[in-house]
């Protein structure tokens, strides 16, 4: 009842329960019970798998205000207090009402609510009956049935029971507290199950009209209740939408994606998405505006800097792009660390551009434009060799800093490229062997396979080094493999993991890889043995790095 006092409340609830407490009895659930089946156009469905499912298996509706704030959750109860029919008790008649926050608040009723001996309940004892209800005692919602609070013979409140209870009202009490006790925990996750199961359906099949089901998401984001369904929505809205943003623009998406109700970190970076890529400047400006809170945090930091640099405003934009970048990795967000570069270069700090051109020439060589940044070095040799001295240090790195310990590779069960099942270490007697394991669903998977293509390429005749993958957890594959090997011209034997990723497993765990994920690229000799690891990032020079790797190994070995 957000900024709402009860008063004002329950008069706009019992105005808009005028035309539903007719209260038509349906719906015998499994205990006896029988609840009014209120049909409602925004109804949640609520399901449950114990013994009580049917019982629970109806609507709650919300209500909602004039500007379509959600203010209560309703719930209608008609039905028996007490299953023993020579009880002097009459049914009960009324409606439970949890607040916007889902909490049980209060109790709305057409007429009396009757104690034991059909004397209706005062006003004080409503009250006291609505506070016992917010917070029962545990003992009173382990009762059996309503039954057991009273005895048998007499119909007293059973002495256990009478401190928790309004005096000649046992079996109301408990009823009611057995009823709003497990809709408080079945309210939160009703709104989730709907969006999701709406989500399930709306977009089980891949839509080959990207704009349409972008609109999709658009309006389901509008229309959802469950935060993390509207949260899931949204992030495949900001991705999705960056794709046909520059050649079909939509003003209905974009005010979605800065006014939906989100997490304003989360509109922070469904709007740098769409800054990194230059694109909807005005939008990605005005998310600034509304999203700056002034703190410096990163995230924020990193989307006002990149819109200021859009607007080539260059020297707004390095306070920013250095704030975030302290912060975020340039492993993680080459593009953060190069747009703050560039902004340096621009604005006159060939300090800073050398120093952030030095960092991502070593560590991301092929971002686009690194080696411009390299031209702000005053360097006594030459912008030539400070490349040269670069790569010396990133060579040693991968020489010395992914060596690892030689260990065996395990025989692995996979399929051959004709299907056949094969029994293979990956080794080759005669050979070192570049193995690759990847996931075609994989997203950095498929930027580092055209990295591979291209190194298989350049051994031309070479026969002394072979290139063999191995596809895992083919399971969430989406694309149909011979599609995707054409797609990306895979110009190596490809064998694949059958089993839930059995094989990968198998090979992570004999090389002792504490957190195994793809692609995952190992340099194998001709003995067996795993020399090195690669580890591969976007704009990794992957090509480059295996020849080193390479020429180590021949260099060693002989």
């Amino acid at each position: 009842m957000k900024n709402s006092p009860k008063a004002d409340l329950q008069a706009v609830l019992f105005s808009a329960l005028s035309a539903t407490l007719s209260l038509t009895m349906s719906c015998s659930g499994s205990n006896g019970e029988a609840e009014s089946a209120r049909a409602a156009p925004d109804a949640l469905s609520l399901t449950v798998t114990d013994s009580k499912a049917d019982y629970y298996r109806q609507a709650v509706p919300e209500a909602r205000n004039e500007a379509g704030e959600t203010i209560a959750y309703l719930r209608d109860f008609v039905g028996p207090v007490s299953m023993n029919e020579s009880c002097p008790c009459d049914p009960l008649n009324l409606t439970l009402v949890f607040n916007a926050q889902k909490r049980f608040d209060s109790l709305l009723a057409p007429g009396p609510i009757y104690k034991w001996g059909k004397e209706p309940m005062s006003a004080e004892e409503i009250e006291s009956l609505t506070e016992i209800i917010k917070n029962p005692e545990p003992a009173l919602l382990k009762a059996s049935s309503p039954d057991a609070t009273v005895d048998a013979t007499s119909g007293a409140t059973k002495k256990e029971y009478a401190p928790f209870v309004v005096a000649k009202a046992a079996l109301t009490t408990q009823r009611l507290a057995e009823l709003a006790a497990p809709t408080e925990k079945l309210l939160p996750l009703a709104p989730q199950k709907r969006d999701q199961q709406r989500l399930l359906e709306s977009f089980s099949e891949p839509d080959s009209d990207k704009t349409e089901q972008i609109q999709k998401l658009a309006a389901f984001i509008g229309d959802s209740e469950s935060e993390s369904a509207r949260e899931d929505a949204y992030r495949r809205l900001a991705s999705s939408f960056v794709e046909i943003a520059e050649d079909s623009p939509d003003p209905q998406v974009e005010s979605v994606l800065l006014n939906a109700r989100v997490d304003r970190e989360l509109r922070i970076a469904g709007c740098y998405l769409l800054a990194e890529k230059a694109l909807r400047n005005d939008m990605t400006q005005d998310c600034v505006a509304r999203t700056s809170t002034g703190s410096g945090k990163p995230l924020e930091s990193r989307l006002a800097g990149t819109v200021a640099f859009n607007r080539k405003e260059y020297a707004e934009a390095v306070p920013s792009l250095e704030a975030a970048s302290n912060v975020i990795s340039h492993l993680v967000d080459p593009g953060l660390h190069y747009r703050l570069g560039e902004a340096a270069r621009q604005s006159g700090d060939r300090g800073l551009a050398c120093q952030t051109g030095k960092l991502l020439y070593r560590d991301a060589p092929l971002y686009p434009g690194v080696p411009k940044l390299l031209e702000s070095c005053e360097y006594r040799s030459g912008v030539a060799r400070l490349r040269e001295e670069i790569e010396q240090v990133r060579r040693q790195r991968v020489l010395t800093g992914e060596h690892v310990n030689p260990a065996k590779v395990p025989t692995l069960n996979l399929e051959a490229e004709n299907q056949s099942t094969i029994q293979t270490n990956l080794t080759d007697p005669e050979r070192i062997t570049v193995a690759v394991f990847f996931a075609t669903w994989c997203a950095h998977c498929q930027r580092e396979l055209p990295k591979i293509v291209d190194f298989r390429s350049t051994l031309n005749g070479d026969s002394k080094v072979r290139v063999v993958a191995v596809r895992t957890m083919i399971e969430r594959d989406v694309e149909e493999f011979d599609a995707f090997k054409a797609r990306f011209g895979l110009n190596f034997p490809v064998h694949t993991d059958p089993a839930m990723g059995s094989a990968f497993a198998s090979f992570a765990q004999s090389q002792n890889l504490e957190r195994p994920g793809v692609p995952t690229v190992a340099v194998i000799d001709s003995s067996g043995d795993v020399r090195y690891f690669l580890r591969s990032y976007e704009y990794s020079d992957t090509p480059k790095e295996l020849a080193w790797i390479l020429a180590e190994l021949e260099r060693v070995d002989n």
